[in-house]
């Protein structure tokens, strides 16, 4: 019995693209010989016309499943949303702009088959404008740094999983991550399929120079300690310091007396010392608003409408609350 496959994409803003999409996933999926296979589109709350283009592509095809979001939750919760509906014996998860080539799931797909439970698209190199390449590649040391080493150098979204993997991906409730990062936490045997990330060749990345920030800030804080440590590493050399010019002060005020109070110095030192303690708090700060923010164990997401696929009956179907 051949097995099933389910599709989760994330759609924001990628009107121009989906249909064209559908098609190269289909073809893909029909050359690893699956014997059928399903698609969740999630529209996390578009502003273009995704929502109808979309119900379109449902309308002509049996196995298009369609979750609306009440508003935009960000890639990884709607990703989590889609993972609900998902039923097949493993999932793949693309991004909608075709960035990253649907033909790469014919391998992924029978590496999966002979027991590869994460088969992972990593970037080699990318067609993104310079600025893009730049954060993309500080990003990625960061993380590989102070998070994860296996993270892989050019990191990854586009990947094929097991259901075991998928579920526990659904299940993950945790606010302010990222998806790469919860995959690395799992472990399982894993195998990379390099590939060149193509220029994006309609509309506008909505991945402005802050979201990407934030994302940083998110993978890192979520995900390590390390920036803590690094806090009071800084901390502990600057008391060091500040004990050593002490005693030089101290030293050179009984060998000669007549040294008048040292304002310069004076006002370094205080500044040195405010600025520390200010950066200090904040890097506490991002970790106390991240504790707050899961106590107060708000949704992850809320699925304003699921339009479940015409050719399922899967109970999985019925409209979730999210989490």
């Amino acid at each position: 019995m051949n097995p099933t496959i389910s599709i989760v994409v994330p759609v924001y803003f990628n009107a121009p693209t989906l249909q064209e999409l559908y098609a190269r996933i289909g073809k893909a999926v029909a050359a690893s010989t699956t014997a059928s296979w399903d698609i969740t589109f999630v529209d996390d709350f578009s502003g273009d016309e995704s929502r109808q283009v979309l119900q379109s592509l449902r309308e002509r095809h049996d196995n298009v499943r369609l979750v609306f979001l009440s508003r935009n939750f960000g890639s990884f919760d709607a990703i989590s949303a889609g993972l609900q509906h998902a039923t097949g014996d493993c999932v793949g998860i693309i991004s909608a702009d075709l960035q990253d080539p649907p033909e790469k799931l014919t391998e992924m797909i029978e590496a999966w088959k002979t027991g590869t439970q994460l088969a992972l698209a990593t970037r080699e190199s990318r067609e993104d404008p310079l600025s893009s390449r730049v954060f993309s590649f500080l990003y990625y040391r960061l993380f590989r740094l102070l998070v994860s080493g296996e993270m892989p150098p050019g990191g990854f979204d586009f990947l094929v999983i097991d259901q075991k993997v998928a579920r526990l991906l659904a299940e993950h409730s945790e606010k302010n991550t990222m998806l790469p990062a919860a995959i690395l936490y799992y472990g399982f045997t894993k195998k990379l399929f390099p590939y060149h990330r193509a220029a994006r060749k309609h509309g506008v990345s909505m991945w402005t120079f802050w979201r990407k920030v934030k994302l940083m800030y998110d993978a890192i804080l979520s995900n390590s300690y390390v920036p803590l440590r690094l806090v009071t590493g800084v901390g502990l050399f600057a008391s060091f310091i500040s004990i050593v010019y002490g005693a030089i002060v101290i030293i050179q005020r009984f060998l000669n007396p007549d040294i008048p109070a040292g304002w310069t110095a004076l006002m370094v030192v205080l500044l040195f010392f405010h600025g520390l303690t200010l950066m200090s708090l904040g890097v506490v700060g991002e970790y106390v608003w991240r504790a707050f923010d899961a106590a107060r164990k708000r949704p992850q997401f809320v699925v304003d409408v699921v339009l479940p696929a015409r050719g399922s009956a899967s109970g999985r179907d019925a409209v979730l609350p999210g989490r």
